[in-house]
């Protein structure tokens, strides 16, 4: 009898901090923006954090001031990754200072979001934009998505067009991959016919273009 006294007891706080954290929650669902003082009341570390967070899913994409107040709360990569999705609402290049190591990650996404909605097929415009968001334009990966975006509307890939280009190694790179993608759409769709070649794969006798073709069509036209 004592025993079951003694575990009783002990259960007792734990009983208690979920109910407490179950209220705490139940008032940030009713007020997400007054998470970051509702959820310090949660004494419990991983709790709280997923306080925080939930309060951030629920928030109203508009309230972009209580986000940041909560990033402020938030420690490690939780707080990295808010701040990213700071930079996602308010297109400032500037929260994305805010992400630690996101950070090259976040200025990129704000630049391929902006030339998505945005859209222009000037090179110029493009490296202007690329600047703004302070993109490295010597660096392999971010000049590969520049260039991704460039081509991706073009029916006919040249590589000689890549002459023209600053890193002209990367542009053929980037290139190369853009028409292994385009393979592999075509590949993959059901749809498409071997008798009718669409021109956005047409090789135009680019053997590094040709070879990716020869594959794809050999195991998808026998």
């Amino acid at each position: 009898m004592l025993l079951v006294l003694m575990l009783a007891c002990q259960s007792e706080p734990k009983v208690d901090m979920i109910s407490h954290t179950a209220s705490v929650m139940q008032q940030v669902e009713s007020t997400p923006a007054k998470a970051s003082m509702l959820c310090r009341e949660i004494s419990e570390g991983e709790q709280r954090e997923f306080c925080l967070l939930y309060a951030l899913e629920i928030l109203p994409k508009s309230d972009v001031d209580s986000m940041k107040v909560i990033c402020a709360e938030l420690t490690d990569n939780a707080q990295s990754e808010c701040w990213f999705q700071v930079a996602e609402r308010t297109k400032d290049v500037g929260d994305c200072v805010q992400t630690g190591a996101f950070e090259v990650e976040c200025r990129t996404h704000l630049c391929l979001q902006d030339l998505l909605q945005n859209p222009t097929t000037e090179w110029s415009e493009i490296e202007q934009r690329a600047a703004h968001f302070g993109m490295d334009l010597t660096q392999s990966t971010q000049m590969q998505m520049l260039y991704h975006y460039y081509f991706r509307n073009m029916d006919h890939l040249s590589l000689e067009k890549c002459a023209e280009m600053s890193e002209v190694e990367i542009c053929r790179r980037s290139m190369v991959s853009l028409y292994a993608q385009r393979m592999k759409e075509w590949d993959q769709d059901s749809q498409a016919r071997c008798d009718v070649i669409p021109e956005k794969i047409q090789h135009g006798e680019q053997s590094l273009l040709k070879d990716i073709f020869e594959d794809v069509v050999e195991r998808k036209c026998p």
